[in-house]
Protein backbone atom coordinates (compact mmCIF):
# COMPACT_ATOMS: atom_id res chain seq x y z
CA UNK A 1 0.00 0.00 0.00
CA UNK A 2 2.79 2.51 0.91
CA UNK A 3 4.65 1.98 -2.31
CA UNK A 4 1.81 2.49 -4.48
CA UNK A 5 1.09 5.26 -2.56
CA UNK A 6 4.34 6.78 -3.29
CA UNK A 7 4.10 5.83 -7.10
CA UNK A 8 0.84 7.54 -7.40
CA UNK A 9 2.66 10.84 -5.71
CA UNK A 10 5.83 10.76 -7.75
CA UNK A 11 3.65 10.20 -11.04
CA UNK A 12 1.34 13.06 -10.36
CA UNK A 13 4.17 15.61 -9.66
CA UNK A 14 5.79 14.35 -12.82
CA UNK A 15 2.49 15.46 -14.65
CA UNK A 16 2.24 18.82 -13.04
CA UNK A 17 0.07 20.33 -11.11
CA UNK A 18 -2.45 21.47 -14.03
CA UNK A 19 -6.16 20.23 -13.37
CA UNK A 20 -9.05 19.64 -15.90
CA UNK A 21 -12.63 19.99 -15.17
CA UNK A 22 -13.63 16.34 -15.12
CA UNK A 23 -11.41 13.72 -15.44
CA UNK A 24 -8.15 13.60 -17.73
CA UNK A 25 -8.07 16.41 -19.74
CA UNK A 26 -5.85 16.19 -22.87
CA UNK A 27 -2.28 16.34 -22.63
CA UNK A 28 0.43 19.65 -22.37
CA UNK A 29 3.41 20.69 -23.67
CA UNK A 30 4.77 18.04 -25.90
CA UNK A 31 7.99 17.84 -26.80
CA UNK A 32 9.92 15.60 -29.40
CA UNK A 33 13.46 14.85 -28.53
CA UNK A 34 13.17 16.76 -25.20
CA UNK A 35 12.19 19.69 -27.92
CA UNK A 36 9.13 21.95 -27.95
CA UNK A 37 7.23 22.73 -30.84
CA UNK A 38 8.07 24.56 -33.22
CA UNK A 39 12.07 24.13 -32.37
CA UNK A 40 11.17 20.46 -33.21
CA UNK A 41 14.35 19.91 -35.76
CA UNK A 42 15.82 16.33 -35.67
CA UNK A 43 18.02 14.72 -37.31
CA UNK A 44 17.15 11.64 -35.71
CA UNK A 45 14.55 8.74 -37.72
CA UNK A 46 13.19 7.46 -34.54
CA UNK A 47 12.62 10.50 -32.23
CA UNK A 48 10.86 10.44 -28.39
CA UNK A 49 8.12 11.88 -27.66
CA UNK A 50 6.94 13.52 -23.94
CA UNK A 51 3.89 15.17 -22.75
CA UNK A 52 2.74 16.21 -19.61
CA UNK A 53 -0.67 15.23 -17.83
CA UNK A 54 -3.83 17.18 -16.95
CA UNK A 55 -6.50 15.61 -14.55
CA UNK A 56 -9.46 16.92 -12.15
CA UNK A 57 -8.07 14.37 -9.71
CA UNK A 58 -4.68 14.54 -8.06
CA UNK A 59 -4.65 10.99 -7.40
CA UNK A 60 -5.28 9.34 -11.04
CA UNK A 61 -2.12 7.73 -12.75
CA UNK A 62 -1.73 6.78 -16.47
CA UNK A 63 -3.10 3.42 -17.41
CA UNK A 64 -2.29 4.08 -21.35
CA UNK A 65 -1.56 6.28 -24.70
CA UNK A 66 -2.40 6.81 -28.43
CA UNK A 67 -0.28 8.73 -30.53
CA UNK A 68 -0.70 9.65 -34.13
CA UNK A 69 2.11 10.72 -36.20
CA UNK A 70 0.96 12.65 -39.75
CA UNK A 71 2.29 14.51 -43.03
CA UNK A 72 -1.23 16.49 -42.47
CA UNK A 73 -1.61 19.23 -40.15
CA UNK A 74 -5.64 18.38 -39.64
CA UNK A 75 -4.42 14.97 -38.30
CA UNK A 76 -7.77 13.08 -39.15
CA UNK A 77 -5.62 9.73 -38.89
CA UNK A 78 -1.98 8.88 -37.95
CA UNK A 79 -1.05 8.00 -41.73
CA UNK A 80 2.68 7.95 -40.35
CA UNK A 81 2.17 5.96 -37.26
CA UNK A 82 -0.94 5.21 -34.92
CA UNK A 83 0.43 3.46 -32.02
CA UNK A 84 -2.89 2.07 -30.75
CA UNK A 85 -4.10 2.53 -26.95
CA UNK A 86 -0.80 1.44 -25.45
CA UNK A 87 -0.90 -0.48 -21.67
CA UNK A 88 1.63 1.82 -20.32
CA UNK A 89 2.25 4.42 -17.62
CA UNK A 90 5.14 5.93 -18.98
CA UNK A 91 4.61 9.14 -20.82
CA UNK A 92 8.03 10.63 -21.52
CA UNK A 93 10.66 9.24 -24.22
CA UNK A 94 8.36 6.81 -25.75
CA UNK A 95 10.06 5.76 -29.23
CA UNK A 96 9.00 6.72 -32.57
CA UNK A 97 6.97 2.89 -34.11
CA UNK A 98 5.56 3.80 -37.41
CA UNK A 99 6.95 4.78 -41.23
CA UNK A 100 10.18 5.31 -42.05
CA UNK A 101 10.44 9.53 -41.64
CA UNK A 102 11.49 11.37 -44.51
CA UNK A 103 14.51 13.56 -44.58
CA UNK A 104 14.07 17.45 -44.28
CA UNK A 105 10.31 17.28 -43.88
CA UNK A 106 7.32 18.35 -42.12
CA UNK A 107 5.33 16.28 -39.51
CA UNK A 108 2.55 16.70 -36.97
CA UNK A 109 1.40 14.68 -34.04
CA UNK A 110 -1.22 14.84 -31.66
CA UNK A 111 -1.70 12.39 -28.42
CA UNK A 112 -4.39 11.26 -25.55
CA UNK A 113 -4.20 9.30 -22.76
CA UNK A 114 -6.38 6.62 -20.98
CA UNK A 115 -6.45 6.91 -16.65
CA UNK A 116 -6.21 3.89 -14.61
CA UNK A 117 -10.19 4.60 -13.90
CA UNK A 118 -10.63 3.62 -17.87
CA UNK A 119 -11.66 7.39 -19.00
CA UNK A 120 -10.37 8.58 -22.26
CA UNK A 121 -8.87 12.11 -22.40
CA UNK A 122 -9.44 14.64 -25.67
CA UNK A 123 -6.42 14.56 -27.95
CA UNK A 124 -3.95 17.29 -27.39
CA UNK A 125 -3.02 19.97 -29.42
CA UNK A 126 -1.19 19.07 -33.02
CA UNK A 127 2.18 19.60 -32.20
CA UNK A 128 4.95 19.89 -35.21
CA UNK A 129 8.43 18.34 -35.45
CA UNK A 130 10.68 18.60 -38.73
CA UNK A 131 13.48 16.49 -39.39
CA UNK A 132 16.60 17.36 -40.79
CA UNK A 133 19.65 15.13 -42.52
CA UNK A 134 19.86 11.37 -41.38
CA UNK A 135 23.30 10.48 -42.86
CA UNK A 136 26.24 12.27 -43.83
CA UNK A 137 25.82 11.89 -47.36
CA UNK A 138 23.64 13.89 -47.44
CA UNK A 139 26.61 16.61 -47.05
CA UNK A 140 28.91 14.79 -49.69
CA UNK A 141 28.59 17.08 -52.82
CA UNK A 142 28.31 20.31 -50.44
CA UNK A 143 31.67 22.29 -50.07
CA UNK A 144 32.99 23.95 -46.63
CA UNK A 145 33.98 27.50 -48.52
CA UNK A 146 36.31 30.85 -46.95
CA UNK A 147 37.02 33.89 -48.02
CA UNK A 148 40.28 34.28 -49.81
CA UNK A 149 43.71 35.04 -47.78
CA UNK A 150 43.48 38.52 -48.86
CA UNK A 151 40.70 39.12 -46.33
CA UNK A 152 41.79 38.22 -42.88
CA UNK A 153 38.85 39.32 -40.93
CA UNK A 154 35.22 38.26 -41.15
CA UNK A 155 33.48 38.43 -44.71
CA UNK A 156 31.05 39.14 -46.40
CA UNK A 157 29.97 36.34 -48.58
CA UNK A 158 27.15 36.45 -51.26
CA UNK A 159 25.62 34.43 -54.09
CA UNK A 160 22.23 34.81 -57.05
CA UNK A 161 20.77 31.92 -57.51
CA UNK A 162 16.85 31.38 -59.46
CA UNK A 163 14.52 29.13 -59.09
CA UNK A 164 12.39 27.82 -62.29
CA UNK A 165 9.50 26.11 -60.46
CA UNK A 166 6.98 26.85 -57.79
CA UNK A 167 7.83 26.03 -54.78
CA UNK A 168 6.37 24.50 -51.78
CA UNK A 169 8.52 24.54 -49.05
CA UNK A 170 12.03 26.00 -48.96
CA UNK A 171 14.56 25.31 -46.51
CA UNK A 172 18.11 26.62 -45.78
CA UNK A 173 20.65 24.15 -43.64
CA UNK A 174 23.62 26.19 -42.57
CA UNK A 175 26.84 25.84 -40.83
CA UNK A 176 28.61 28.83 -40.44
CA UNK A 177 31.97 28.55 -38.10
CA UNK A 178 32.48 30.46 -35.55
CA UNK A 179 29.14 31.82 -35.53
CA UNK A 180 27.06 33.10 -38.68
CA UNK A 181 24.08 35.48 -39.67
CA UNK A 182 22.10 34.42 -43.08
CA UNK A 183 20.24 36.80 -45.25
CA UNK A 184 17.98 36.20 -47.82
CA UNK A 185 16.69 38.86 -50.55
CA UNK A 186 18.23 41.53 -48.08
CA UNK A 187 16.32 39.84 -44.91
CA UNK A 188 18.12 38.81 -41.95
CA UNK A 189 16.98 34.87 -41.41
CA UNK A 190 16.46 33.87 -37.85
CA UNK A 191 16.40 35.98 -34.82
CA UNK A 192 19.14 33.93 -32.97
CA UNK A 193 22.42 34.92 -31.61
CA UNK A 194 25.70 33.68 -31.62
CA UNK A 195 24.62 30.44 -33.93
CA UNK A 196 25.72 27.62 -34.13
CA UNK A 197 26.30 26.00 -30.61
CA UNK A 198 29.60 25.47 -29.74
CA UNK A 199 31.16 22.15 -29.95
CA UNK A 200 34.42 20.12 -30.45
CA UNK A 201 34.58 20.94 -34.41
CA UNK A 202 37.02 17.97 -34.95
CA UNK A 203 34.10 15.44 -33.72
CA UNK A 204 30.95 17.61 -34.42
CA UNK A 205 29.52 20.46 -36.35
CA UNK A 206 26.03 21.84 -35.79
CA UNK A 207 24.02 23.02 -38.68
CA UNK A 208 20.64 25.33 -38.04
CA UNK A 209 17.98 24.70 -39.75
CA UNK A 210 15.76 27.95 -41.39
CA UNK A 211 12.06 27.44 -43.22
CA UNK A 212 13.14 29.98 -46.04
CA UNK A 213 9.58 29.66 -47.99
CA UNK A 214 8.59 32.72 -47.39
CA UNK A 215 11.67 34.49 -48.74
CA UNK A 216 12.22 32.63 -52.14
CA UNK A 217 11.15 34.05 -55.35
CA UNK A 218 12.11 33.52 -58.75
CA UNK A 219 15.62 35.32 -58.48
CA UNK A 220 17.10 35.98 -55.54
CA UNK A 221 20.44 36.97 -53.24
CA UNK A 222 21.72 34.86 -50.31
CA UNK A 223 24.30 36.28 -47.74
CA UNK A 224 26.23 35.39 -44.76
CA UNK A 225 27.95 37.28 -42.17
CA UNK A 226 30.75 34.94 -40.93
CA UNK A 227 31.87 35.30 -37.46
CA UNK A 228 34.84 33.93 -35.58
CA UNK A 229 33.74 32.39 -32.37
CA UNK A 230 35.17 29.99 -30.89
CA UNK A 231 37.06 28.84 -33.82
CA UNK A 232 39.64 31.62 -32.94
CA UNK A 233 42.23 29.36 -31.23
CA UNK A 234 44.31 32.04 -29.88
CA UNK A 235 41.37 31.90 -26.72
CA UNK A 236 43.01 28.70 -25.58
CA UNK A 237 46.45 29.78 -24.66
CA UNK A 238 46.00 30.12 -20.84
CA UNK A 239 43.80 26.60 -20.70
CA UNK A 240 44.33 23.14 -21.40
CA UNK A 241 44.57 22.73 -25.72
CA UNK A 242 42.59 21.59 -27.84
CA UNK A 243 43.12 20.22 -31.27
CA UNK A 244 43.83 22.48 -34.30
CA UNK A 245 39.92 21.69 -35.93
CA UNK A 246 41.48 22.65 -39.69
CA UNK A 247 43.58 25.45 -41.14
CA UNK A 248 40.62 28.27 -41.70
CA UNK A 249 39.07 30.09 -38.93
CA UNK A 250 35.84 31.33 -40.55
CA UNK A 251 34.34 28.80 -42.87
CA UNK A 252 30.76 27.99 -44.42
CA UNK A 253 28.92 24.87 -45.39
CA UNK A 254 25.55 25.87 -46.87
CA UNK A 255 22.38 24.23 -48.63
CA UNK A 256 19.29 25.35 -49.80
CA UNK A 257 16.59 22.43 -50.34
CA UNK A 258 13.38 23.43 -52.36
CA UNK A 259 10.63 20.82 -52.85
CA UNK A 260 7.94 22.11 -55.77
CA UNK A 261 4.15 22.05 -56.21
CA UNK A 262 5.00 19.31 -57.93
CA UNK A 263 6.42 17.44 -55.71
CA UNK A 264 10.49 17.32 -56.89
CA UNK A 265 13.12 18.26 -54.52
CA UNK A 266 15.89 19.95 -55.65
CA UNK A 267 19.29 21.65 -53.91
CA UNK A 268 18.79 25.24 -55.81
CA UNK A 269 22.32 26.79 -54.46
CA UNK A 270 24.88 25.46 -52.00
CA UNK A 271 28.06 26.80 -50.91
CA UNK A 272 31.16 26.50 -53.74
CA UNK A 273 33.32 28.36 -55.08
CA UNK A 274 31.05 30.34 -56.91
CA UNK A 275 30.37 32.71 -53.92
CA UNK A 276 32.09 36.21 -53.85
CA UNK A 277 33.84 37.21 -50.63
CA UNK A 278 34.69 40.93 -49.72
CA UNK A 279 35.41 42.22 -46.06
CA UNK A 280 32.79 43.47 -43.90
CA UNK A 281 32.18 45.93 -41.68
CA UNK A 282 33.29 43.81 -39.08
CA UNK A 283 36.90 44.95 -38.49
CA UNK A 284 37.78 42.40 -35.75
CA UNK A 285 35.94 40.13 -33.61
CA UNK A 286 36.20 38.37 -30.22
CA UNK A 287 34.55 36.19 -27.47
CA UNK A 288 36.52 37.83 -25.20
CA UNK A 289 37.57 41.22 -26.25
CA UNK A 290 34.53 42.07 -28.07
CA UNK A 291 33.75 43.56 -31.49
CA UNK A 292 34.89 46.77 -33.88
CA UNK A 293 32.30 48.02 -36.66
CA UNK A 294 33.46 50.28 -39.35
CA UNK A 295 29.65 51.99 -40.14
CA UNK A 296 31.73 53.47 -42.91
CA UNK A 297 32.20 50.28 -44.94
CA UNK A 298 29.25 48.75 -44.25
CA UNK A 299 27.40 52.22 -45.53
CA UNK A 300 30.00 51.63 -49.07
CA UNK A 301 28.30 47.96 -49.05
CA UNK A 302 24.99 48.95 -48.38
CA UNK A 303 22.66 46.01 -50.32
CA UNK A 304 25.38 43.80 -50.21
CA UNK A 305 22.91 41.01 -49.32
CA UNK A 306 20.00 41.82 -51.97
CA UNK A 307 19.96 40.97 -55.86
CA UNK A 308 22.12 43.18 -58.34
CA UNK A 309 24.50 44.11 -55.82
CA UNK A 310 27.66 44.78 -57.79
CA UNK A 311 29.81 42.52 -56.69
CA UNK A 312 32.21 42.82 -59.82
CA UNK A 313 35.34 44.14 -57.37
CA UNK A 314 34.65 40.99 -54.87
CA UNK A 315 37.05 37.93 -55.05
CA UNK A 316 35.46 34.54 -55.58
CA UNK A 317 35.43 32.11 -52.15
CA UNK A 318 37.63 29.03 -52.02
CA UNK A 319 36.63 25.49 -50.80
CA UNK A 320 38.73 24.03 -48.53
CA UNK A 321 38.53 20.73 -46.53
CA UNK A 322 36.88 22.01 -43.33
CA UNK A 323 36.27 20.78 -39.93
CA UNK A 324 36.18 16.75 -39.99
CA UNK A 325 33.43 16.36 -36.97
CA UNK A 326 30.28 15.19 -38.23
CA UNK A 327 27.36 17.48 -39.52
CA UNK A 328 24.45 17.05 -36.90
CA UNK A 329 21.19 19.67 -36.65
CA UNK A 330 21.43 21.88 -33.42
CA UNK A 331 18.48 19.85 -31.89
CA UNK A 332 18.32 22.26 -29.02
CA UNK A 333 17.07 25.69 -28.49
CA UNK A 334 19.12 28.58 -29.79
CA UNK A 335 20.90 31.33 -28.24
CA UNK A 336 18.18 34.21 -28.38
CA UNK A 337 17.13 37.78 -26.31
CA UNK A 338 15.03 37.42 -24.02
CA UNK A 339 14.96 40.99 -22.08
CA UNK A 340 16.08 44.20 -23.37
CA UNK A 341 16.96 46.57 -20.58
CA UNK A 342 17.36 50.27 -19.90
CA UNK A 343 19.48 51.93 -18.00
CA UNK A 344 18.80 53.07 -14.21
CA UNK A 345 21.38 56.16 -13.91
CA UNK A 346 24.08 57.85 -16.03
CA UNK A 347 26.72 59.97 -14.95
CA UNK A 348 29.85 61.47 -16.36
CA UNK A 349 33.02 60.27 -13.81
CA UNK A 350 34.94 62.93 -16.17
CA UNK A 351 34.10 65.06 -19.24
CA UNK A 352 33.70 63.20 -22.45
CA UNK A 353 33.64 59.74 -20.75
CA UNK A 354 29.92 58.51 -19.61
CA UNK A 355 29.19 55.35 -17.10
CA UNK A 356 25.75 53.51 -17.40
CA UNK A 357 24.89 51.36 -14.78
CA UNK A 358 21.67 48.71 -15.99
CA UNK A 359 21.27 48.10 -12.47
CA UNK A 360 21.41 44.31 -13.10
CA UNK A 361 24.99 42.27 -13.97
CA UNK A 362 24.22 39.66 -16.95
CA UNK A 363 25.15 38.81 -20.04
CA UNK A 364 24.52 40.40 -23.64
CA UNK A 365 25.86 44.00 -25.21
CA UNK A 366 24.84 47.02 -25.76
CA UNK A 367 22.33 48.66 -28.57
CA UNK A 368 23.28 51.93 -29.32
CA UNK A 369 21.80 54.36 -30.83
CA UNK A 370 23.80 57.57 -32.19
CA UNK A 371 23.98 60.47 -34.48
CA UNK A 372 27.53 61.88 -35.71
CA UNK A 373 30.01 63.07 -38.21
CA UNK A 374 31.34 60.09 -40.45
CA UNK A 375 34.47 58.32 -38.42
CA UNK A 376 33.63 59.12 -35.15
CA UNK A 377 34.39 56.17 -33.26
CA UNK A 378 32.34 55.60 -30.26
CA UNK A 379 33.96 52.91 -27.39
CA UNK A 380 31.91 50.51 -24.93
CA UNK A 381 33.75 48.76 -22.36
CA UNK A 382 32.06 46.48 -20.54
CA UNK A 383 32.60 45.68 -16.41
CA UNK A 384 30.72 44.15 -13.42
CA UNK A 385 31.75 46.32 -10.58
CA UNK A 386 33.02 49.80 -10.14
CA UNK A 387 36.24 50.90 -9.23
CA UNK A 388 37.08 50.32 -5.07
CA UNK A 389 39.73 50.30 -3.12
CA UNK A 390 42.32 48.43 -2.47
CA UNK A 391 42.27 48.94 -6.21
CA UNK A 392 41.68 52.49 -6.86
CA UNK A 393 39.09 55.40 -5.55
CA UNK A 394 35.08 55.28 -5.33
CA UNK A 395 35.55 57.58 -7.99
CA UNK A 396 32.49 56.44 -10.30
CA UNK A 397 34.47 54.51 -12.73
CA UNK A 398 34.90 51.57 -13.82
CA UNK A 399 37.04 48.26 -11.90
CA UNK A 400 38.20 45.73 -15.05
CA UNK A 401 41.04 43.53 -12.99
CA UNK A 402 38.24 41.00 -12.62
CA UNK A 403 38.35 40.50 -16.81
CA UNK A 404 42.21 39.77 -16.32
CA UNK A 405 42.97 40.05 -20.27
CA UNK A 406 39.78 39.77 -21.77
CA UNK A 407 39.08 43.56 -23.21
CA UNK A 408 35.58 43.42 -23.10
CA UNK A 409 35.50 46.38 -25.78
CA UNK A 410 32.95 47.37 -28.17
CA UNK A 411 34.28 49.72 -30.90
CA UNK A 412 31.28 51.38 -33.54
CA UNK A 413 32.72 53.91 -35.91
CA UNK A 414 29.62 55.96 -36.94
CA UNK A 415 29.01 56.35 -41.08
CA UNK A 416 27.55 59.90 -40.37
CA UNK A 417 24.15 58.95 -41.43
CA UNK A 418 21.74 61.68 -41.31
CA UNK A 419 19.15 60.00 -39.53
CA UNK A 420 21.09 58.39 -37.53
CA UNK A 421 22.29 54.81 -36.86
CA UNK A 422 21.20 52.37 -34.58
CA UNK A 423 24.41 50.41 -33.67
CA UNK A 424 25.25 46.87 -31.70
CA UNK A 425 27.58 43.60 -32.08
CA UNK A 426 27.34 40.62 -33.32
CA UNK A 427 29.65 37.95 -32.69
CA UNK A 428 30.46 38.91 -29.31
CA UNK A 429 28.76 38.96 -25.72
CA UNK A 430 29.78 40.47 -22.43
CA UNK A 431 29.03 39.62 -18.41
CA UNK A 432 28.61 43.38 -17.10
CA UNK A 433 25.72 45.55 -15.06
CA UNK A 434 28.19 48.88 -15.88
CA UNK A 435 29.07 50.22 -19.23
CA UNK A 436 31.59 53.10 -20.39
CA UNK A 437 30.82 54.97 -23.47
CA UNK A 438 33.40 57.80 -24.45
CA UNK A 439 33.35 58.90 -28.05
CA UNK A 440 29.52 59.20 -27.62
CA UNK A 441 28.78 63.30 -29.73
CA UNK A 442 26.42 64.84 -27.56
CA UNK A 443 24.49 64.08 -24.33
CA UNK A 444 24.28 60.18 -23.71
CA UNK A 445 20.54 59.76 -22.20
CA UNK A 446 18.86 56.83 -21.57
CA UNK A 447 17.16 56.80 -24.68
CA UNK A 448 20.21 56.33 -26.81
CA UNK A 449 21.11 53.00 -24.69
CA UNK A 450 19.87 49.44 -23.86
CA UNK A 451 21.34 45.98 -22.40
CA UNK A 452 20.20 43.23 -24.84
CA UNK A 453 20.71 39.82 -22.33
CA UNK A 454 20.48 36.71 -24.50
CA UNK A 455 21.23 33.17 -23.37
CA UNK A 456 20.24 29.73 -24.70
CA UNK A 457 16.12 29.92 -24.71
CA UNK A 458 15.32 27.38 -22.30
CA UNK A 459 12.09 27.31 -20.48
CA UNK A 460 12.11 27.95 -17.02
CA UNK A 461 8.94 27.52 -14.40
CA UNK A 462 10.63 30.57 -12.51
CA UNK A 463 10.42 34.08 -13.23
CA UNK A 464 13.31 36.52 -12.36
CA UNK A 465 11.08 39.52 -12.03
CA UNK A 466 8.29 37.95 -10.36
CA UNK A 467 7.75 37.13 -6.80
CA UNK A 468 8.04 33.62 -5.88
CA UNK A 469 7.22 34.21 -1.91
CA UNK A 470 6.20 36.55 0.62
CA UNK A 471 10.21 37.27 1.34
CA UNK A 472 12.09 39.82 -0.22
CA UNK A 473 15.35 38.60 0.36
CA UNK A 474 14.36 34.91 -1.12
CA UNK A 475 12.54 36.41 -4.24
CA UNK A 476 16.36 38.39 -4.70
CA UNK A 477 18.05 35.19 -4.14
CA UNK A 478 16.06 33.41 -7.02
CA UNK A 479 16.09 35.97 -8.99
CA UNK A 480 19.68 36.16 -9.09
CA UNK A 481 19.99 32.70 -9.13
CA UNK A 482 18.04 32.47 -12.53
CA UNK A 483 19.81 35.51 -13.92
CA UNK A 484 23.50 33.95 -12.97
CA UNK A 485 22.24 30.74 -14.73
CA UNK A 486 20.74 31.96 -17.97
CA UNK A 487 23.93 34.05 -18.19
CA UNK A 488 25.99 31.21 -18.08
CA UNK A 489 23.89 29.66 -20.67
CA UNK A 490 25.40 29.92 -24.25
CA UNK A 491 24.88 26.89 -25.72
CA UNK A 492 26.93 25.09 -23.12
CA UNK A 493 26.77 25.79 -19.56
CA UNK A 494 29.90 28.13 -18.55
CA UNK A 495 31.47 29.08 -15.58
CA UNK A 496 31.72 32.86 -16.10
CA UNK A 497 30.02 35.27 -19.23
CA UNK A 498 32.32 37.87 -18.26
CA UNK A 499 36.15 37.07 -18.39
CA UNK A 500 38.83 35.38 -20.55
CA UNK A 501 37.64 31.85 -19.58
CA UNK A 502 33.45 31.22 -20.13
CA UNK A 503 34.13 27.09 -20.53
CA UNK A 504 32.15 24.66 -19.14
CA UNK A 505 33.96 23.07 -16.62
CA UNK A 506 32.25 19.83 -15.18
CA UNK A 507 32.67 21.09 -11.63
CA UNK A 508 30.37 24.04 -12.54
CA UNK A 509 27.64 22.48 -14.74
CA UNK A 510 26.66 20.04 -12.38
CA UNK A 511 24.86 21.54 -10.17
CA UNK A 512 22.57 23.36 -12.95
CA UNK A 513 21.45 20.28 -13.73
Amino acid sequence: MCRKMLTRFFLCLLAGNAVYADGPGPPIKLKCNHLASPLMVLDDPRPTFSWRLTHSERSAVPAAYQILVSIYSDMHIGDMWDSGMVTSRIFYNIEYNGEQLQEASQYFWKVRWRDDSGRVSAFSEVARFDTAFFSQDAWKDVSWITAPPSIPATPYLRREFNVSEKIKKATAFVAGLGYFQLFLNGQRIGDDVLTPGWTRYDERVLYMTYDVTKHVTVENAIGVLLGLGWRDTKLFGSHDKVPQQDMHERVLRLQLLVETEGGGRMVVVKSDDQWKAALSAVVSDSVYNGETWNAEVAAKNKGWNVLGFNDIHWMHAIPVPGPTGNMSAQMMPAVKVTEIIDPVDIWQPKPGVFVVDFGQNLAGFCRLKVKGIAGTKVTLRHAEVLMHPPYGPRNGSLYFGNLRSAMATDIFTLSGDEEGEELQPHFTYHGYRYVEVSGFPGMLTSADIQMLHFHTNVSSNSNANSPTSSSLVVDAIQANVVRGQRSNLMSVPTDCPQRDERLGWLYYTFPIW
